[in-house]
């Protein structure tokens, strides 16, 4: 069962939490500095699913989180290259195809509108799939000592998922529950540039250490605690 409350809560917790997510929010922004923010956010997510306690961990290590947070890009692009691909191309097929045709360019450009729209519906529904599969892969790689064939075990993840389904669910409409409310408290006259500024400074924050505290719990239900795992917790 997820705790919600600690998801969000354990954070604050660390004295130093104000540094230690700025920290965070700064990277997020940096292409391939962001390497650190991934790299921490991991580590806390690999806590959840070893079963430990969240926490912020000290931001000393920066080659540590640098390696950590590439490895979890190069996965992340693995799983995630062909459905944007094809949402991509399908989008510019469709749209060019669709404004070819009204500008009486030729009836053949349906053809391509066609075709585009049926790449957007296919990457969709493959970018859904790999939504799902994808933090249980990140799960299935740290627990089977940071192998990168782990993460790609795609009948084991598959299954692990269906095993925890309920309250992977429930870390998914969590974190979109939570994404609607900010969007639709900044769309409030004036209170809402007060929002959005707090999200500017919040979103490693929202996005990466409530995320892998909740879907981090989640998956940690998949495995036995006799499954093979590597525990590195570093100092607080």
């Amino acid at each position: 069962m997820i705790d919600i409350k600690e998801a969000f809560s354990y954070p604050f917790r660390d004295k130093d939490w104000p540094i230690k997510i700025l920290l965070g929010t700064i990277f997020v922004y940096i292409p391939i500095v962001n390497f650190f923010s991934k790299g921490y956010a991991y580590t806390v997510f690999k806590a959840a699913v070893n079963k430990g306690d969240l926490y912020l961990p000290k931001w000393d290590n920066f080659s540590e989180y640098f390696v950590r947070g590439f490895w979890v890009f190069l996965i992340q692009l693995c799983y995630y290259f062909i459905p944007l691909f094809l949402v991509l191309t399908g989008g510019i097929m469709t749209v060019g195809g669709i404004g070819l045709y009204l500008s009486d360019k030729g009836e053949e450009f349906i053809g391509m509108a066609f075709i585009g729209a049926l790449f957007l519906f296919v990457g969709s529904i493959l970018g859904l799939i790999t939504m799902l599969l994808y933090p249980m892969a990140l799960a299935n790689y740290a627990r089977g000592g940071e192998r990168f064939g782990e993460a790609f075990r795609l009948f084991d993840i598959t299954s692990k998922v269906f095993r925890v389904l309920g309250d992977y669910v429930v870390a998914f409409v969590i974190i979109f529950a939570t994404c609607m409310a900010i969007y639709v408290l900044c769309a409030i006259p004036f209170f809402g540039l007060l929002v959005a500024l707090i999200h500017v400074f919040m979103i490693f924050y929202f996005y990466s250490l409530v995320w892998v505290g909740l879907i981090g719990q989640a998956c940690s239900q998949a495995f036995s605690d006799d499954d093979e795992f590597m525990v590195a917790v570093p100092e607080r």
